[in-house]
């Protein structure tokens, strides 16, 4: 039977991606009533509704995906031989990212790799830097379904609630250390400071947060704590003539 080998593993697969599939659409429903609504911000709603649009469609090829696995483990059901799923991983796997990347093509290209279904698990540092990656020279030289793929698994990655975000401040959130530092500095006064990758860091989050549809508590604050210093943020980006977000 096929809830004997493969089917868990798949199916529980599948139905992840599938809440992924209608929580995007919650999303979507959401970033149209700000379209209607919000007359000021429409062209930013406009393009978060067409960047969600491009998520539908890759959290439901994932699903399509799991509906083939699922039929071909039905077909071979009866195969005594057949080894299970999670074994035929790594042939799934895509190429491995440059071991001597920064972090922002780091946070990119794992953000590519990254299953629909986890992306609600990448730290808010990790989705600003992916996004510091979007405006770096060597972006423009990947191919267009790099790219495409890469706007859409952004959006969902800053949209999808997480069951669990605990403040900025714990310890225990060593993923964060790169935005935690740059807090502290910013928090400092000690702009001037910064490095630009810092500066990139805090305002790519400033936008993600200002662009959440179902912001948490957690997100008002540490959006909050930015805004006190976004304006000083971006005249030293301005001095230093780093690009525009």
């Amino acid at each position: 039977m096929l809830t004997n080998s493969t089917g868990p593993t798949l199916l529980e697969r599948r139905h992840k991606r599938q809440a992924v599939v209608e929580e995007t659409l919650k999303l979507i429903g959401r970033a149209e009533e700000r379209h209607r609504n919000d007359k000021k911000s429409r062209r930013k709603w406009n393009r978060i509704l067409i960047r969600l649009e491009d998520s539908l469609l890759e959290a439901k090829k994932a699903v399509a995906e799991c509906d083939t696995l699922i039929e071909i483990g039905r077909g071979k059901e009866d195969t005594p031989a057949e080894e299970p799923e999670q074994e035929h991983r790594p042939a799934e796997a895509a190429p491995a990212r440059p071991t001597h990347a920064d972090p922002e093509s780091s946070a990119a290209y794992a953000m590519v790799e990254t299953p629909i279904e986890e992306l609600a698990d990448i730290s808010l540092e990790d989705v600003a830097l992916a996004r510091a990656y979007t405006a770096r020279d060597n972006y423009a030289a990947h191919d267009e379904e790099f790219k495409r793929t890469l706007a859409a698994k952004l959006e969902l990655a800053s949209q999808l609630p997480r069951a669990q975000d605990p403040p900025l401040e714990q310890a225990e959130r060593r993923d964060q250390r790169l935005l935690r530092e740059a807090v502290k500095k910013m928090q400092a006064g000690e702009i001037e400071a910064m490095s630009d990758d810092e500066l990139d860091l805090l305002v790519n989050c400033y936008t993600i947060l200002t662009n959440k549809l179902v912001p948490t508590t957690n997100n008002n604050r540490l959006l909050e704590i930015i805004s006190r210093t976004i304006e000083p943020l971006g005249t030293e980006r301005a001095r230093r003539h780093l690009p525009s977000r």
